[in-house]
Formats: C-alpha cells, sequence, structure tokens
C-alpha cells in the first residue's frame, strides 16, 4: 500500500490500518485530529470498517 504524497483541499480517501480497536461500531462515523509533517492539525471524519 502506497501512502498519499500529498492532501488536497476536497474528498480525500486514504485507508489507515489500526490495531484491534474496542467500542467501534462499523460503518459509524468518527472524529480524528490528524497532524501533518508541517506540524498542522486538521480534523478528519472517517468511517470505521472491518
Amino acid at each position: 500500500m502506497n501512502a498519499p504524497v500529498k492532501l488536497n483541499p476536497a474528498n480525500n480517501n486514504v485507508t489507515v490500518i489500526f490495531p484491534p480497536l474496542s467500542g467501534m461500531i462499523p460503518k459509524n462515523n468518527y472524529n480524528l485530529i490528524l497532524t501533518l509533517s508541517n506540524g498542522q492539525s486538521i480534523k478528519i471524519v472517517v468511517i470505521y470498517k472491518i
């Protein structure tokens, strides 16, 4: 799997693989804070999939 080189303003599809998480419901939306390499943090909405 290749990491994205950059994210553009718009909708970006990024896959992140976490170790097993408890309490998360598949197909639900979750808010995350993504910290970029330049130190900027952005709030993103993700959908949990199994």
